[in-house]
């Protein structure tokens, strides 16, 4: 389940996922230090998409494939799925505000 890979590896609750359908997070290394934040996405469908910056993903790929183990977690780099924000503010459907601050607009997952 891809929730419970994440709980651990991620600085955000990830049972509060299910409440919110975006949520800022960050990845840590070993010794503390930001490797990386992130929006996480939780689609209908049960899918969760994690945006971060396209030159960290292999990076991150990398982390999380590590970690998974005996997971039943598909882990792909989306090429055809974009994200997209619209900085007006207002609200359109299937855009959601972006969690970490009210002024980066909003945010949708689309193909």
């Amino acid at each position: 389940d891809g929730a419970k890979l994440l709980q651990g590896l991620c600085t955000q609750d990830m049972n509060r996922l299910g409440k919110a359908p975006i949520l800022g997070t960050a990845f840590l290394s070993a010794q503390g230090r930001v490797l990386c934040d992130g929006i996480l996405f939780q689609q209908q469908d049960g899918l969760i998409h994690l945006d971060v910056h396209h030159t960290l993903a292999p990076r991150v790929l990398k982390l999380l494939d590590r970690h998974k183990l005996q997971s039943d977690v598909k882990l792909d780099l989306l090429e055809d799925t974009g994200v997209f924000v619209d900085l007006d503010g207002e609200s359109k459907d299937g855009f959601v505000a972006d969690p970490r601050w009210a002024g980066m607009g909003t945010r949708a997952v689309l193909p």
